[in-house]
């Protein structure tokens, strides 16, 4: 999953960049207002943190700006203002959530996970298909209850695509998802992720799981294919 976290604290930004991509996220990193929204006009995010008071660009116009433009990414609002006026103004604009400095990251990560989960129809932090079970939220993956050892970056590449199945999801849509603003997307070593997962897969259950199908992209084979 690709996260924007925008807040201008270089040590909050630094923290929660760290966090999230220790937890798996590909994160991309904003400190001003200006900056976030283009990129966000550049690159499609799974969730975004936003801090209301941001230099050049409030929070709440970049917010205001992204709806504008139809993007529907979920949105969390971070202040240090605990006002009914402050949450009410970010809600009514189109945020999702809303959470208060000082915070615990842990719980700013389980609502990031929340929303994400919501946005693609998923109510837990298991997900089975096709005797895949992936969790994650201990990012571990067993196939008929045995484990099956994943690279990070692995495991992030079957997250996004059991995330988006029963669709196929292009080489450039994993891209997009799962790698940061500084991943090259003419380099090899994406192709070669993809490729060893789904060999660590196939050796797990003696039959291919992941389909690349031709000019489209890949997805989870299911049993009757």
């Amino acid at each position: 999953m690709r996260l924007l976290v925008v807040e201008d604290e270089k040590g909050i930004n630094d923290m929660l960049c760290l966090g999230f991509r220790d937890r798996g996220f590909a994160v991309d990193a904003a400190f001003d207002g200006e900056t976030a929204l283009d990129l966000i006009f550049t690159y499609e995010y799974d969730s975004i943190i936003l801090d209301i008071n941001l230099p050049l660009m409030n929070g709440l116009e970049v917010c205001k700006n992204a709806r504008a433009q139809n993007i529907n990414v979920p949105i969390i609002m971070l202040t240090a203002k605990d006002t009914i006026n402050d949450k009410i103004t970010g809600l009514d604009i189109g945020a999702d959530d809303y959470l208060v400095k000082p915070f615990d990251f842990r719980e700013l990560f389980s609502r990031v996970n929340a929303l994400t989960r919501r946005r693609y129809n998923v109510n837990s932090d298991t997900i089975q298909i096709n005797g895949l079970e992936i969790n994650t939220k201990t990012r571990t993956v067993t196939y008929n209850g045995l484990p099956i050892i994943l690279t990070k970056k692995e495991f992030d590449i079957l997250h996004f695509i059991a995330y988006s199945d029963p669709s196929v999801v292009s080489l450039e849509t994993i891209i997009e998802h799962c790698f940061d603003e500084f991943a090259d997307p003419f380099s090899n070593s994406v192709r070669v992720h993809l490729s060893n997962l789904r060999r660590k897969l196939r050796l797990a259950a003696g039959v291919e799981l992941i389909e690349n199908k031709k000019g489209s992209g890949y997805y989870i084979l299911k049993e009757q294919e």
